[in-house]
């Protein structure tokens, strides 16, 4: 049954924290990347049990030591004491036949996994896309566990993860567009972007945005400072639909300069007239 007192919230999308009752832990807490790997493994896996030799081999796979199943013990260890130190829980973590598990007693709510519950229900949505949409872009808050490094298992699934939501804020800008709710289309780009500052795509729905909205010279500001941002860090040059929307975004600036000319000359006419 699940109640208050047996709920703990998860975050892995940019860091990972573990709340309960309240009280937040995270990887600055817990002072030690191998313990991070090890909870979030298991908390990943919690509808499971664990082999030792499957949580050793995860953590130690490209290393040399000489116990790793000790190891594990001694980490599994410092993990229950940091538990009970923070939290009071002394049951969180249960232990089988060379085996580990979360406790079944408690509910984990983990935005991985609600992640991966509304893509699949964007998947086979048929209607309510937008607030779908919303939902799982609201959960991603940057790439998965990224504060650990090197770790092919955990940049695979950042990798994954990523592609996903990229994927996803494309379409929904694509429907935005449809919609044309613009301004809405503008402020999906710009948060995206604080999250992938190098992904094109997502500059070219900002400036879309702002070229429908009739913005010209801001699409144009931000179409040339995109272009040599890409070039600078990634060696690139615009694609060519940024292409064709720039010579689009120059085209209506350009016809906005020659009717200031216009107005201008009538007046220099009429007051000649006078």
């Amino acid at each position: 049954m699940e109640t208050a007192d047996n709920k703990v919230f998860i975050t892995m999308f940019h860091k990972f924290s573990f709340k309960y009752r309240n009280k937040v832990i995270d990887s600055e807490t817990m002072k030690s990347e191998k313990l991070v790997k090890l909870f979030t493994y298991l908390l990943m896996n919690h509808q499971r049990s664990l082999p030792s030799s499957e949580l050793a081999d995860m953590l130690w796979y490209f290393e040399d030591i000489d116990n790793p199943i000790g190891a594990l013990k001694n980490l599994v260890y410092r993990l229950r004491a940091l538990l009970k130190k923070e939290f009071g829980m002394s049951d969180f973590i249960t232990t089988g036949k060379g085996a580990y598990s979360i406790n079944p007693a408690y509910t984990i709510s983990m935005d991985v996994s609600d992640f991966d519950i509304c893509n699949n229900d964007l998947t086979n949505a048929q209607g309510n896309e937008a607030e779908l949409y919303q939902r799982l872009i609201q959960l991603y808050r940057g790439k998965f566990l990224s504060e650990i490094k090197g770790d092919h298992n955990i940049l695979s699934k950042s990798a994954y993860y990523h592609s996903i939501y990229i994927g996803r804020v494309i379409e929904y800008a694509n429907l935005l567009e449809e919609n044309k709710e613009y301004a809405e289309m503008e402020r999906l780009a710009r948060n995206a972007i604080e999250i992938d500052d190098l992904e094109e795509d997502l500059y070219e729905i900002l400036i879309r945005a702002l070229y429908f909205q009739k913005q010209y010279k801001k699409a144009y500001e931000v179409y040339r400072s995109t272009t040599e941002l890409l070039y600078e860090a990634l060696g690139i040059k615009p694609s060519k639909s940024l292409q064709d929307l720039h010579n689009l975004i120059k085209k209506e600036i350009h016809e906005e300069n020659v009717d200031i000319l216009e107005v201008q000359q009538e007046l220099i006419e009429e007051e000649e007239e006078k």
